[in-house]
Protein backbone atom coordinates (compact mmCIF):
# COMPACT_ATOMS: atom_id res chain seq x y z
CA UNK A 1 0.00 0.00 0.00
CA UNK A 2 1.28 3.45 -1.20
CA UNK A 3 1.52 5.95 2.00
CA UNK A 4 -0.16 9.19 1.39
CA UNK A 5 1.89 12.11 0.61
CA UNK A 6 -0.30 14.64 2.22
CA UNK A 7 1.99 17.75 1.05
CA UNK A 8 1.12 16.35 -2.32
CA UNK A 9 -2.61 15.65 -1.80
CA UNK A 10 -3.16 18.96 -0.35
CA UNK A 11 -1.42 20.96 -3.09
CA UNK A 12 -3.08 18.89 -5.78
CA UNK A 13 -6.58 19.42 -3.82
CA UNK A 14 -5.98 23.16 -3.71
CA UNK A 15 -5.22 23.34 -7.38
CA UNK A 16 -8.42 21.98 -8.24
CA UNK A 17 -10.33 24.02 -6.03
CA UNK A 18 -8.75 26.96 -7.40
CA UNK A 19 -9.77 25.73 -11.08
CA UNK A 20 -12.71 25.07 -10.07
CA UNK A 21 -13.61 28.93 -8.87
CA UNK A 22 -11.82 29.89 -12.20
CA UNK A 23 -14.56 27.99 -14.15
CA UNK A 24 -17.27 29.07 -12.39
CA UNK A 25 -16.37 32.66 -12.46
CA UNK A 26 -15.74 32.60 -16.02
CA UNK A 27 -19.58 31.24 -16.48
CA UNK A 28 -21.17 34.94 -15.02
CA UNK A 29 -18.07 36.52 -17.89
CA UNK A 30 -19.06 37.54 -21.45
CA UNK A 31 -19.15 34.85 -23.78
CA UNK A 32 -16.08 35.50 -25.59
CA UNK A 33 -14.50 36.70 -22.11
CA UNK A 34 -14.69 33.41 -21.12
CA UNK A 35 -13.09 31.03 -23.10
CA UNK A 36 -9.84 31.29 -22.04
CA UNK A 37 -10.43 30.83 -18.35
CA UNK A 38 -12.84 28.23 -19.26
CA UNK A 39 -10.58 26.44 -21.31
CA UNK A 40 -7.57 26.69 -18.81
CA UNK A 41 -9.72 26.07 -15.99
CA UNK A 42 -11.42 22.82 -17.37
CA UNK A 43 -7.88 21.91 -18.96
CA UNK A 44 -6.61 22.00 -15.24
CA UNK A 45 -9.45 20.06 -13.87
CA UNK A 46 -9.16 17.19 -16.49
CA UNK A 47 -5.49 16.67 -15.73
CA UNK A 48 -5.64 17.11 -12.52
CA UNK A 49 -8.50 14.79 -11.21
CA UNK A 50 -6.65 11.67 -12.02
CA UNK A 51 -3.50 13.14 -10.16
CA UNK A 52 -5.60 13.41 -7.52
CA UNK A 53 -6.81 9.93 -7.84
CA UNK A 54 -3.28 8.78 -8.17
CA UNK A 55 -2.31 10.68 -5.14
CA UNK A 56 -4.92 8.71 -2.58
CA UNK A 57 -4.28 5.11 -5.12
CA UNK A 58 -1.54 4.62 -8.21
CA UNK A 59 -3.48 5.21 -11.29
CA UNK A 60 -2.78 2.03 -13.58
CA UNK A 61 -2.77 3.84 -16.62
CA UNK A 62 0.89 5.61 -15.84
CA UNK A 63 1.78 1.97 -15.76
CA UNK A 64 0.20 0.80 -18.66
CA UNK A 65 1.55 3.40 -20.84
CA UNK A 66 4.83 2.82 -19.22
CA UNK A 67 5.23 6.33 -18.17
CA UNK A 68 6.46 6.54 -14.59
CA UNK A 69 7.36 10.21 -14.62
CA UNK A 70 8.74 10.77 -11.11
CA UNK A 71 11.38 8.35 -12.22
CA UNK A 72 12.85 10.65 -15.13
CA UNK A 73 16.07 11.13 -14.73
CA UNK A 74 17.03 9.65 -11.88
CA UNK A 75 20.34 8.71 -11.08
CA UNK A 76 23.04 7.43 -8.48
CA UNK A 77 23.77 10.32 -6.12
CA UNK A 78 26.36 8.17 -4.27
CA UNK A 79 29.01 9.85 -7.31
CA UNK A 80 28.01 13.18 -7.45
CA UNK A 81 26.29 14.98 -4.34
CA UNK A 82 22.99 16.07 -4.57
CA UNK A 83 23.36 19.87 -5.73
CA UNK A 84 24.96 18.88 -8.52
CA UNK A 85 22.46 16.36 -9.44
CA UNK A 86 19.47 19.11 -8.73
CA UNK A 87 21.57 21.55 -11.01
CA UNK A 88 21.77 18.86 -13.87
CA UNK A 89 18.42 18.46 -13.52
CA UNK A 90 17.53 21.85 -13.94
CA UNK A 91 19.23 22.57 -17.02
CA UNK A 92 17.83 19.46 -18.81
CA UNK A 93 14.26 20.45 -17.73
CA UNK A 94 15.82 24.51 -19.01
CA UNK A 95 17.32 22.88 -22.13
CA UNK A 96 13.80 20.47 -23.20
CA UNK A 97 11.58 23.92 -22.89
CA UNK A 98 14.09 25.93 -24.85
CA UNK A 99 13.77 22.98 -27.40
CA UNK A 100 10.43 23.34 -27.29
CA UNK A 101 9.98 26.95 -27.89
CA UNK A 102 12.60 26.92 -30.83
CA UNK A 103 10.62 23.55 -32.23
CA UNK A 104 6.98 25.63 -32.31
CA UNK A 105 9.33 28.77 -33.33
CA UNK A 106 10.65 27.03 -36.97
CA UNK A 107 8.21 24.09 -37.35
CA UNK A 108 4.52 25.86 -35.51
CA UNK A 109 3.00 24.42 -32.83
CA UNK A 110 0.97 20.95 -34.85
CA UNK A 111 4.46 19.50 -35.89
CA UNK A 112 6.57 20.93 -32.63
CA UNK A 113 4.17 19.16 -30.45
CA UNK A 114 4.68 15.80 -32.48
CA UNK A 115 8.35 16.37 -32.67
CA UNK A 116 8.44 17.72 -28.84
CA UNK A 117 6.05 14.33 -27.20
CA UNK A 118 8.15 12.16 -29.52
CA UNK A 119 11.73 13.22 -28.78
CA UNK A 120 10.96 13.30 -24.75
CA UNK A 121 9.06 10.26 -24.22
CA UNK A 122 11.39 8.18 -26.11
CA UNK A 123 14.74 10.07 -25.19
CA UNK A 124 13.89 11.50 -21.20
CA UNK A 125 10.75 9.12 -20.30
CA UNK A 126 12.54 6.04 -22.18
CA UNK A 127 9.10 4.81 -23.04
CA UNK A 128 9.24 1.69 -25.62
CA UNK A 129 8.20 2.79 -29.70
CA UNK A 130 4.57 1.99 -30.09
CA UNK A 131 3.63 3.48 -26.71
CA UNK A 132 5.75 6.32 -27.57
CA UNK A 133 3.52 6.51 -30.85
CA UNK A 134 0.63 6.13 -29.19
CA UNK A 135 1.22 8.74 -26.18
CA UNK A 136 2.76 11.55 -28.94
CA UNK A 137 -1.19 10.93 -31.14
CA UNK A 138 -2.84 11.82 -28.13
CA UNK A 139 -1.64 14.16 -27.22
CA UNK A 140 -1.48 16.32 -30.53
CA UNK A 141 -5.12 15.45 -31.06
CA UNK A 142 -6.26 16.70 -27.58
CA UNK A 143 -4.14 19.84 -28.33
CA UNK A 144 -5.68 20.10 -32.38
CA UNK A 145 -9.27 19.51 -30.67
CA UNK A 146 -8.94 22.08 -27.82
CA UNK A 147 -7.83 24.27 -29.76
CA UNK A 148 -8.32 23.99 -33.43
CA UNK A 149 -12.02 22.80 -32.99
CA UNK A 150 -13.72 23.70 -29.58
CA UNK A 151 -11.71 27.09 -29.17
CA UNK A 152 -11.59 27.83 -32.90
CA UNK A 153 -8.10 29.10 -32.58
CA UNK A 154 -5.68 29.11 -35.53
CA UNK A 155 -2.52 27.75 -34.33
CA UNK A 156 1.12 29.19 -35.38
CA UNK A 157 2.28 27.59 -37.99
CA UNK A 158 6.05 28.62 -38.10
CA UNK A 159 8.69 30.56 -39.33
CA UNK A 160 9.84 27.59 -42.11
CA UNK A 161 6.25 27.45 -43.56
CA UNK A 162 5.45 31.38 -43.93
CA UNK A 163 4.57 32.73 -40.79
CA UNK A 164 6.55 35.27 -39.26
CA UNK A 165 5.26 35.93 -35.97
CA UNK A 166 3.01 34.31 -33.83
CA UNK A 167 -0.21 36.36 -33.27
CA UNK A 168 -0.81 37.69 -29.97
Amino acid sequence: MKDINKGRLAFTSLLLIFALAVVIVSLFYEPRARLIPLAVGIGILILGLPLLVHEVRPIRLLSILDLNLMDIGKEDQSKESSQQVLGKKVLEIIAWMCGFFIIIFLLGFHIGIIVYAFTFLKIQAETSLPRTCIATVIIWGLTFLLFEVALGFTMFKGLLFGELMPRL
